[in-house]
């Protein structure tokens, strides 16, 4: 119903290898998307929380390459975000991670060559909205329904972030 995974009374999502219950597994993680990197070797990227908001957000703004970590520290390791090296890279959290996220910004910093991270929904963001921790795909949703299409002053900000700093 909000799009958002069902954590109660249980979390439904879960690791094959935690399953099957295989003790020596390797997990090796990587970026929602990452295939993508390779197909468009100078467009710019831009991360989000959840794997929902990549594709959402790849509808209305195509002009980014849009990833996602699968959580709000999921994914920030040097290992996985070296496939960055080189890029510019905006980094488009939920409500309530702009901090988290802003502590990730060094380790980007090393490999990227330039880093952003946005603000666009801190700045259009209802009280109810940040109680509820909003992220770009729901807030684009909201856009659609109510006739009014934020894309397009999103993408503007979003550019003006990533391209005029």
């Amino acid at each position: 119903e909000t799009g958002h995974r069902t954590k109660e009374p249980r979390s439904y999502v879960s690791w094959v290898h935690t399953e099957l219950n295989l003790p020596n597994y390797n997990l090796k993680q990587c970026l929602f998307g990452e295939h993508l990197l390779s197909e468009n070797p100078t467009k710019p990227v831009a991360i989000v929380e959840s794997e929902k908001s990549a594709l959402i957000a790849t509808h209305y703004m195509p002009e980014f390459i849009w990833l996602a970590t699968g959580g709000m520290h999921g994914c920030f390791k040097s290992d996985v975000v070296s496939v960055l090296k080189g890029r510019s890279v905006m980094l488009c959290p939920d409500l309530g991670a702009r901090e988290v996220w802003q502590t990730k910004m060094a380790l980007l910093t090393s490999v990227c060559s330039k880093v952003v991270l946005s603000d666009s929904l801190e700045q259009c963001a209802t009280d109810e909205q940040r109680k509820n921790g909003l992220d770009i795909a729901l807030r684009l949703n909201i856009s659609q329904k109510s006739r009014w299409f934020i894309s397009d002053h999103l993408t503007a900000q979003l550019h003006s972030q990533l391209f005029n700093m």
